[in-house]
């Protein structure tokens, strides 16, 4: 529920797949237009409900892996 009173210029979360799905909509709060993101913690078979969930404010959505991990990246629209 804090959220910093400037929008941030970009952000990286590293955490699981469930909290990623919860805080996608206060991380698109946090993040100024044009902000670059990744978030990672994923494992791979999760990425596609995280897409989905990301598409709504973030543009450019790249999938990248590692082993059996997975990193979503892109842009804040705006």
């Amino acid at each position: 529920e804090d959220v910093a009173a400037d929008a941030a210029d970009v952000f990286i979360a590293n955490i699981l797949a469930g909290p990623l799905v919860s805080l996608a909509p206060t991380f698109a709060a946090a993040a100024k237009a044009g902000a670059p993101f990744a978030i990672s913690g994923i494992l791979i078979g999760q990425q596609e409900e995280l897409l989905l969930r990301y598409a709504e404010w973030f543009d450019e959505l790249r999938v990248d892996t590692r082993e059996a991990w997975v990193r979503i990246s892109g842009r804040r629209r705006g």
